[in-house]
């Protein structure tokens, strides 16, 4: 979980960085996913969905998560 917190800080810091934040919020999202903070992650999704919403994988991922928490219709939606 420690390396998981500082992969975290690092990403976060990098958000700074404008032409690399949506890949970033990905990242943030996916990390955030897996110490299983869902809530967050879905934040994270959806901000980096609205920074590049060309990018399928945030789409995918955040349908996955939404799946999880079986709210199927945000699923379907995604």
């Amino acid at each position: 979980a420690k390396e998981l917190l500082n992969s975290l800080s690092v990403i976060r810091r990098d958000i700074q960085l404008p032409d690399q934040m949506a890949n970033v919020y990905f990242a943030c999202g996916a990390t955030l996913d897996k110490a299983g903070n869902a809530d967050e992650a879905e934040k994270a999704f959806i901000e980096g969905i609205k920074l590049n919403p060309y990018k399928g994988r945030p789409f995918m991922r955040l349908g996955i998560l939404y799946e999880r928490k079986a709210d199927y219709q945000q699923a379907f939606d995604n």
